[in-house]
């Protein structure tokens, strides 16, 4: 005992020194003699403190405690040792500080001690510890012993379970949120139960959760109302997600405490909104009538705005429930005191009147007073029960009760369609609901299961019927004795007709509940349809005197039993009369019906069949009609009422009612299933599109209608009006085969086909049909009118194509029929009058069938008719039918022009001008401008041009906003005012700023008045606008040319005729002129396949112009020159003496000696035509005759035509072996022209076939004369050489080899047909050289590899092979040489097939065999 007092002491004595190893060590010893040595364990713990041994410290502090638990002495060492930083949780866990402290606070206080240091410690402690918050709060939660001790000190016992609660709900959440994210990914979001599955997930971590503990602890100690119905309602959130995630198994009973903890907070009012909500849900009444009032009049007064009060309150004012809206109104929207002072304030009001006034007077007052006294001041109105029902019925979409509210709604008025989306809904909100929460809803589910199994029953019927069946036959599994789904079965049985069934079915339930009227009715009906009438009668005569009631529902069952009743009065008069009504049957009918309508305002089927007894028995239209409206007003499903009403707005033409009844229809959802077998309704509709000109629209009706009944003619002919008045044409075209193909005959088919048919260009076959037509009904205006209409516009299409003489042909025709159908069918039609002035303008056009021209006709058209409204321009141009009669001197053109201008005042005159609209009246007006001006451009007459002005002014008063009359004001006004015109063509370009056309006329008029920049910035424009149309390269090349830019124009005006295919007048003649400017004189060699292509072109186009415009003198000569080149002579000679014969006219009349002279120089033309076409005399008398005008004129032109009459004659005579006279004339040209290089070697080559030596001399000295007064010259030079080839003299052929292949290469460049390896082959072989000719044509060849005529000599495969590259303009005929030359048959073949009279290949090929 001694030695462990002395270790004591020792261990003391060294914590006193703090010498705390020696002092373990003594504790220890110490220890070894008593291990439960207090004071050892007090030592040890306090030395291994400072030595940051703080576990054993701590181990050594508690030993101690257990030795003397009663001694505060270990107790405060521990609790100092707590005091170091760090100590938690690492040595001492924080339940563990906790359960010590409560321990120490409990011995602190059985010693009756302070426990304030306490207290600091813990407070400090849980200040410096923060993740301690939970295991404190746990410690400090009401009944555990530390809370008992030192919650009154620390902290609340409500406060601390709501920190532990959110602290515990907190990690909870955290927890479902990661296990849910990890294991949602397994689960198949296509899966129809992965909402069920991805909230069971959360139980793993709920179904150990205290939080429904803490949260029944937490609202039982409380005290504060708001507090405890807030932690209530997060209360009942959290159970909903507990609930969610439970296995099915489970669910019942927690289901069961929830709703008793939702009916608990509705009972005591609580503000919780999802309570309310939830609690309607869960009440699952048996009917919709069966809702506690006092209830929903709480919820309304809490939630006033909420969804689903509003569709609560709609269902109590509506007419359907049996809830007094008053009532209900009075004792949850007015307070008693306020209603009754009000009622007070208005009776002393009114007791002051006078007793003397009279009642009116009196009553007056009263509305003033209260106006609210007659009309109802509580509830809604059924039109706003179902507004409020569809508005707020989406607000509350996941309420069971609304969905249940609104589908019944819709189904007692028989809107199925729209009741099937809300009834679909409820059905699938109750299945989640009893899936996902395991809420009982066995009566919600029975409703809804029969509202869906009804509404299949008539929605798109008979397709749905089977469905119905089925979900009526599963009620009746569940419930055998289901009178609601056995009449189900049996209105399936009536729908489908099938009457027996429905009997059998319906008697069954009958006799099982023979108090059902309902049942009994249906009855009836099946009795009445089978044709036991008298029975029918009884049984619904029964029905009216039995049962009860006057809702709304009871009145309209009333009516329907008297409408029943009278269909079976209808049915037995047909039996009794064999479809001859009889009166009194039909009297008793019509008693039934008034009583029907008299009972229910509403009920439609009365209403209908009233209208069938006033129309067809009575012969009432007029009540007929008003009870036809009042049926479709109230059912516009009713089909009857609906075609009675059509047909009678169809016959007046009042399309737009029409429409909107057949659109109803469409609309209306009980009407389906009969619109599967009618048609009308569409066919109604696209006709009203078709009116509105909504062709896209009618397409989709018709089409609708003929769904239906494919066989529809009219539908139909209605389906390709709508595609051909869309644009498209070739499937309106289809669809009018498809109508003739059900009948052939029908004349509008036929008609509109033809109109298709014309439209794609097939103006034959069109005009067959149209003409047929015409011919069977000849009185039939439209056939008529479009007839010729379709024939002008073939006639146009013709002249567009270049067919110029057939439609002028046509346009003769045209005028004829014409003449027809204003003299004996009708005078006034104005497409009539575009057609004749149409006909007219292509005579205008082509005048060279001017005398194609049908004046008789035209004489009986305007014989019988006076002109009107024109006065003012018939002043200026003078044209009156009188006057063109009486001047007998006028040419066909202009009698034409004439004609034209009448055919359009006449429209003016025949046409309503003043009913007229003013944009009609402006086109009237802009046409009559267009045909002045054009007679203007043909007759040159300035009175035609004012009359134009005078017309395009009047268009533009009545509409100022097309930019045509500006352009034809435009056009017309150049010549006389420039600013004008200017003005106008700026307008137009405001109106069109896309129209190329526009911005041609203003180029030109910048041309006109030699602005070349503006107009070509103008042109540019317009280019970039169209590239493809000619008219702007056109005005370029006009551009150019004024610019002096020769070559640029001319390309610019072969753009033009080329992108115009030729068609383009304007294009036509300047191409032509501008080819001739290039070509004439420029010593092009006849071989040239590129100068031969375009003086083609140009012939081809000058002979369309000349179709237009025959007597043009310029068109005239420019085809004679091209003629000629072309060697074309007798089409040359013809145009030569149609020009002559112009000049010599216009001589004649005029006497000017300008005509003369161009008189001789067509003569001399005509001269070298007749010397082309080797009429010799004739050319010499030509010639000779220019020659004597000529010889007067002392200018450049007269000078070359007196050197070609010289050349004419001179080659005439050496051709008729005069050869004195023809060297006399030759003489002469060298006398006045010997620097013409193709004159020189012309007469060289006369001279040489003289066949004279003396002349063959004269010949080469000629031409040795030319070359050293001119220098050398290609063609003189290869003349000279040819002529010493042909004479084979040794010494000359030597100089002229020499001087061949000394040429420079610029030279042997311009030798375009390599003529001058050629005769170097040819002298080398007179030479009988040595020389390989092959090296010539090898440098030939090396110079020019692309040439075909450089390797004649060498390959005949690659000469072939060249030509074919696309490089070179080969002939037909050389093409086929180069094939055939090869030898091969296929080659010959190939070398035939492109030019087949090519006699050589022909010798060839037959060789081959």
């Amino acid at each position: 005992m001694a030695e462990l007092k002395q270790h004591l002491k020792d261990a003391k004595n060294y914590l006193a020194s703090e010498d705390y190893e020696y002092c373990v060590e003594s504790c220890q010893e110490a220890l070894k003699i008593d291990k439960n040595c207090y004071f050892a364990h007090v030592f040890l713990g306090k030395a291994l403190s400072c030595t940051n041994d703080l576990s054993n410290s701590k181990k050594h502090y508690l030993e101690a405690i257990d030795v003397d638990p009663e001694n505060l002495l270990a107790w405060k060492g521990l609790f100092v040792l707590f005091k170091i930083s760090n100590i938690a949780p690492a040595n001492v866990s924080f339940d563990e500080y906790f359960d010590l402290c409560g321990k120490y606070a409990e011995l602190l206080l059985q010693k009756q001690l302070s426990l304030v240091d306490l207290i600091n410690d813990i407070r400090n402690f849980k200040n410096f510890y923060r993740d301690c918050q939970e295991s404190y709060l746990r410690h400090m939660r009401p009944g555990t012993p530390t809370a008992e001790i030192l919650s009154r000190h620390l902290i609340p016992p409500q406060e601390a379970l709501q920190g532990l609660l959110n602290i515990v709900r907190a990690d909870e959440q955290q927890k479902v949120s990661k296990l849910v994210s990890r294991e949602r990914l397994k689960i198949s979001a296509n899966q129809p139960d992965y909402d069920l599955k991805v909230n069971s997930i959360a139980w793993e971590v709920y179904q150990d959760s205290e939080v429904d503990e803490l949260y029944q602890q937490l609202i039982n100690i409380t005290d504060d109302d708001q507090q405890r119905r807030d932690n209530e309602a997060k209360w009942l959130e959290y159970r909903l997600k507990v609930l969610k995630s439970m296995p099915t198994n489970m669910k019942h009973l927690f289901f069961m405490k929830v709703k008793g903890m939702v009916e608990d907070m509705v009972v005591v009012n609580h503000d919780f909104l999802l309570a309310w909500q939830l609690y309607f849900e869960w009440q699952d009444y048996s009917n919709l009538n069966a809702i506690d009032v006092n209830v929903i009049s709480k919820f309304m007064k809490k939630f006033p705005k909420e969804p689903l009060a509003a569709v609560l309150y709609a269902w109590v004012c509506s007419e359907l429930s049996t809830y007094n809206s008053k009532e209900f109104y009075e004792r949850t929207f007015q307070e008693e005191t306020t209603s009754g002072a009000a009622s007070a304030s208005n009776a002393i009001l009114l007791d002051v009147v006078d007793d003397e006034v009279d009642e009116f007077e009196r009553q007056r007052l009263q509305d003033l007073v209260d106006p609210g006294l007659e009309e109802n001041s509580y509830g809604l109105s059924e039109e706003e029960v179902l507004l409020s029902l569809t508005e707020n019925v989406k607000k509350t979409q996941q309420s069971i009760l609304a969905h249940r509210i609104v589908s019944h709604y819709y189904l007692s008025f028989h809107e199925y369609e729209s009741a099937l989306q809300y009834v679909k809904a409820g059905t699938v909100l109750c299945a989640h609901n009893v899936k996902g929460l395991g809420a009982h809803l066995s009566n919600s589910k029975k409703e809804l299961t029969l509202d869906l199994a009804t509404t299949y029953t008539y929605f798109e019927a008979p397709k749905n019927h089977s469905t119905a069946l089925a979900l009526f036959d599963k009620l009746l599994s569940e419930d055998s004795d289901n009178v609601n789904a056995k009449m189900g079965k049996g209105l399936i049985f009536i729908e489908r007709q099938k009457w027996e069934e429905a009997f059998a079915l319906l008697k069954a339930v009958s006799e099982r509940f023979p108090d059902n009227y309902e049942v009994l009715s249906e009855l009836g009906w099946s009795e009445l349809n089978l044709g036991k009438l008298d029975l029918a009668i009884e049984k619904f005569k029964y029905i009216l005197n039995n049962v009860e009631g006057s809702d709304l529902k009871v009145l309209e069952f009333r009516s329907l039993n008297h409408w029943r009743i009278a269909k079976a009065y209808i049915n037995k008069n047909m039996e009794d009369a064999g479809k001859e009504m009889s009166s009194d049957n039909i009297k008793l009918a019509f008693r039934q019906l008034v009583q029907s309508v008299k009972v229910s305002e509403n009920f439609a089927p009365g209403y209908s069949t009233l209208g069938e007894i006033y129309s067809g028995n009575y012969k009432d239209p007029t009540r007929a009609f008003k009870c036809y409206f009042r049926a479709f007003e109230l059912d516009p499903s009713d089909l009857t009422a609906a075609k009675y009403m059509c047909e009678k707005y169809c016959d007046l033409s009042d399309w737009t009612l029409a429409a909107l009844i057949a659109e109803r229809v469409i609309k209306a959802g009980k009407s389906k299933r009969a619109l599967q077998n009618v048609n009308w309704p569409y066919r109604v509709l696209g006709i009203s599109c078709l009116e509105r000109q909504s062709e896209e629209e009618s397409i989709e009706w018709f089409q609708s209608a003929l769904r239906v009944n494919a066989s529809d003619l009219e539908s139909w002919i209605g389906l390709g009006q709508a595609y051909y008045s869309c644009g498209r044409v070739e499937a309106s075209l289809k669809v009018f085969e498809k109508a003739l193909e059900i009948d052939s005959g029908n004349p509008h088919a036929l008609y509109f086909k033809a109109l298709s048919s014309s439209k794609m260009g097939e103006y034959e076959e069109s005009l067959e049909i149209l003409r047929s037509l015409t011919s069977t009904r000849p009185t039939e205006e439209s056939y008529q009118v479009s007839f010729v209409e379709t024939w002008i516009e073939h006639s146009t299409i013709l002249h567009s194509q270049g067919f110029l003489t057939q439609s002028a042909a046509t346009a003769a025709d045209v005028i004829r029929h014409i003449e027809m159908i204003i003299t004996k069918i009708c005078h006034e039609n104005q497409a009539v009058w575009l057609a004749l002035s149409k006909a007219l303008r292509m005579f205008c056009l082509v005048q060279s069938q001017i005398h194609l021209l049908p004046l008789e006709s035209l004489v009986n058209i305007f014989d019988n008719l006076e002109p009107k409204n024109t006065e003012d321009v018939d002043q200026i141009d003078g044209v009156l039918y009188a006057s063109l009669l009486s001047d007998l001197d006028q040419d066909n053109v202009l009698i034409a022009a004439k004609f034209l201008i009448l055919s359009v005042k006449y429209s003016l005159a025949s046409s309503g001008y003043a009913k007229l609209s003013r944009t009609v009246r402006a086109s009237l007006w802009y046409n009559l401008g267009i045909v002045e001006l054009m007679s203007f451009l043909i007759l040159k007459s300035n009175a035609y041009r004012d009359a134009a002005i005078a017309s395009f002014k009047k268009s533009i008063d009545f509409q100022s906003n097309t930019a045509e009359a500006w352009v034809g004001f435009g056009i017309a006004s150049i010549d006389l005012n420039v600013r004008v015109a200017q003005h106008c063509f700026i307008k137009a370009s405001a109106l069109a700023p896309r129209d190329t056309s526009v911005w041609y006329d203003m180029a030109v008029l910048a041309l006109k008045y030699n602005d070349v920049e503006f107009a070509k910035d103008v042109l540019m424009k317009s280019q970039s606008i169209a590239p493809q149309d000619s008219t702007p390269w056109l005005g370029l090349a006009l551009a150019a040319e004024k610019s002096g830019l020769t070559g640029e124009s001319t390309r610019l005006f072969a753009h033009s005729f080329v992108l115009s295919n030729g068609k383009s007048t304007a294009a036509q003649l300047l191409y032509a002129k501008s080819v001739l400017r290039m070509r004439v004189g420029s010593d092009d060699d006849e071989r040239d396949l590129g100068p031969c292509q375009e003086l083609s072109a140009v012939a081809y186009g000058l002979d369309e112009y000349l179709k237009k415009n025959p007597d043009d003198k310029f068109a005239l000569q420019c085809a004679i020159l091209t003629l000629e080149r072309l060697h074309h002579f007798g089409e040359a000679q013809k145009l030569s003496e149609r020009l002559l014969d112009i000049l010599e006219r216009r001589f004649e009349k005029a006497q000017n000696d300008s005509e003369l002279f161009n008189f001789a120089v067509v003569k001399s033309q005509m001269a070298r035509v007749y010397l082309g076409s080797k009429a010799y005399d004739s050319a010499i008398e030509s010639a000779d005759l220019a020659q004597g005008i000529l010889s007067d004129r002392d200018d450049e032109r007269a000078r070359k035509s007196v050197i070609s009459n010289y050349a004419v004659m001179g080659l005439a005579h050496f051709f008729l072996d005069n050869f004195d006279q023809a060297l006399e004339h030759f003489t002469s040209i060298l006398q006045q022209s010997s620097d013409c290089k193709q004159l020189v070697i012309m007469i060289a080559k006369v001279l040489y076939n003289v066949d004279s030596e003396e002349t063959r001399d004269v010949a080469l000295k000629e031409l040795l004369d030319f070359v050293d007064v001119h220098g050398p010259d290609l063609m003189v030079t290869l003349t000279i050489s040819a002529i010493s080839v042909l004479e084979s003299r040794p010494d000359e052929l030597k100089t002229i080899l020499s001087e061949l292949k000394g040429l420079s290469l610029q030279t042997l460049i311009l030798d375009k047909h390599r003529d001058i390896a050629l005769l170097i082959d040819r002298v080398n072989e007179r030479m009988s050289s040595k020389t390989d000719s092959a090296d010539n044509w090898r440098m030939t060849a090396f110079f020019f590899p692309n040439d075909p005529n450089s390797w004649q000599a060498l390959d005949k495969k690659v000469r072939l092979r060249v030509s074919t590259d696309g490089q070179n303009k080969i002939s037909a005929r050389r093409m086929s040489s180069y094939y055939c030359a090869l030898g091969n048959v296929s080659k010959i073949q190939r070398g035939l097939f492109i030019c087949p009279w090519n006699t050589e290949g022909l010798a060839k090929l037959e060789g081959c065999f």
